[in-house]
Order: structure tokens, then C-alpha cells, then sequence
């Protein structure tokens, strides 16, 4: 790399961990700039993980670049911006840097791998995508208001070729807070309401991404219904059991009990079905 052009982001990408990536000083057009990163990583792509999203990395890509504000005001270094299609599927992520006040980023963007069917792992072209923001000190996620359009696969370029649109402010609102508060610990908190009929919510936290099953038994531990059995990301959900069995049936009144397992760790509680 010989020439480094101002307004556009730079990506290394390498096959195993380099957590000390360095570069020498440089000026360009008369101004200094970032002259080194070193330490850990902001994310790894071979995990997919970046904060408390995970995504796939593919061979499709595009970058979008700007500044970022919440609530009129500068995110700092350690926030997390990342893109999803319209599925809800994480499709990029990538760290806030501060830089003169100002907060920006240079967020990677992937496509759907067509050679993997049964994965949706970003956009397909002109499908449209949200942007959300972990605020790092508060443990939330907030959700941009607006619903962005002309995704194309670009090879990691920007999806702009107009240099001013690279200074772009994205500005989040506190009230567009998913209530996506970062869980700490694997939880699984007691249904509401209890009891109930036919209804419930059951909802549980994951400190990180992991294969989930949730599933309601019965008094003598006959499985009665599969709520869930998939991959979840970190973070706090809800699922509603309607109180009907795996066959759409509704099932009797009585005490029953719903089971979260992930990854060796198991956790039950009882509700109570009155009719």
C-alpha cells in the first residue's frame, strides 16, 4: 500500500488471529493520521462476533461509511454499530473510532452466500437494512429509525463513490432503544402472566450467542411442546406458548414445566395453566 486516500476505510484481512497490528505514522494531504492500532482486536471474523452481535463473514461485501450520534451527541471509542437485513439477521459489524471529536465508522456489509442455502447470512441486492448501535456504557442496543436501501456487492468498496457521503451523521435517538439489554449471566425468568390461560410469555437472557432449546413438559416430564431450538445471539427474548401441545392441540389446565438448555446449562421453572 502506497497511497492512502482520505475518506475511505481500509480493511486487513488475514486467515488466524493478529491481535497487534501496527503501522507506521503517515500524513495525508498535510494531516495526520491514525498511526497505530494495537491490542485486542476490536472484532474477530473467524468467530463472527463483534460486542454483543454476531454475523458471518462471506465472500460479498460493501462498505458504509460516516459519523454516528446518539442523542445529538458523540458515541465513544468501545460503542458498536452493525447492519441487519430485513430477516432481523446480523449482516456486519463494526467498531466506533473517535477522531477529533467526532465519532465515526467504516461498517463491512455482507451478502447472502447463495452456495449455502439454508444460511441467510446478509443482503441479497436492493433488499433493504437497519442499523443498530450498542452503547457500550448504558448495555443497550438502539435502533435507527430508517430503513436504508441500495445494498449491492461492491468487493468491500464503499457503497457510495461520492467522497461527501463518507462524512455522512447517522444520529440515533435513546427512544429507539430495542430493549435489548445485554445479558451478563444465562437466565431464564419466570413466565408472565402465572397463572394464565391460554397464554404466556417465557423470556430468557444469553451472555453470548448460542444454540438455544426451550421446551414445556408436563407433570409426569412428558415433553408437551418445543417453543424453540435454533441459534440465538446475545441479549434478552421473548416467546409466547399458546398453550397447545406440538400437535396445535390445546392442552389441559395443570401445572407444567418450561426447560431452557444451551450448551450444557439447563434451567426449569412451573407455571400454572388455569382454564
Amino acid at each position: 500500500l502506497t497511497e492512502i486516500r482520505n475518506g475511505f476505510g481500509y480493511w486487513v484481512k488475514v486467515n488466524t488471529p493478529w491481535p497487534h497490528f501496527q503501522y507506521e505514522e503517515c500524513e495525508v494531504a498535510g494531516v495526520a493520521g491514525r498511526n497505530s492500532h494495537s491490542g485486542q482486536a476490536l472484532y474477530d471474523k473467524s468467530l463472527g462476533v463483534g460486542g454483543p452481535f454476531t454475523f458471518h463473514a462471506t465472500n460479498l461485501s460493501s462498505s458504509l461509511t460516516g459519523a454516528v450520534e446518539l442523542d445529538g451527541e458523540s458515541p465513544g471509542d468501545g460503542d458498536i454499530i452493525a447492519a441487519f437485513d430485513a430477516s432481523g439477521n446480523c449482516a456486519g459489524v463494526a467498531a466506533v473510532f473517535m477522531h477529533q471529536g467526532v465519532s465515526y465508522f467504516v461498517l463491512p456489509i455482507y451478502g447472502d452466500d447463495r452456495t449455502t442455502p439454508n444460511i441467510d447470512e446478509g443482503l441479497t441486492p436492493g433488499e433493504t437494512y437497519r442499523l443498530k448501535l450498542f452503547d457500550a456504557s448504558e448495555g443497550v442496543i438502539v435502533e435507527h429509525g430508517t430503513a436504508f436501501s441500495g445494498w449491492r456487492n461492491t468487493n468491500g468498496a464503499p457503497l457510495s463513490d461520492d467522497p461527501s457521503d463518507r462524512t455522512t451523521v447517522f444520529s440515533f435517538a435513546s427512544n429507539g432503544r430495542t430493549g435489548e439489554l445485554v445479558a451478563t449471566d444465562f437466565t431464564l425468568s419466570q413466565n408472565y402472566p402465572n397463572p394464565f390461560n391460554p397464554t404466556t410469555t417465557i423470556r430468557f437472557g444469553l451472555p453470548g450467542a448460542a444454540q438455544v432449546e426451550l421446551a414445556i413438559y408436563n407433570i409426569v416430564g412428558q415433553k408437551v411442546k418445543l417453543l424453540v431450538r435454533g441459534y440465538y445471539q446475545i441479549g434478552h427474548h421473548e416467546v409466547e406458548w399458546q398453550g397447545t401441545d406440538d400437535e396445535g392441540r390445546p392442552v389441559a389446565s395443570g401445572v407444567y414445566f418450561y426447560r431452557l438448555t444451551s450448551e450444557g446449562v439447563n434451567e426449569t421453572r412451573k407455571m400454572l395453566l388455569l382454564k
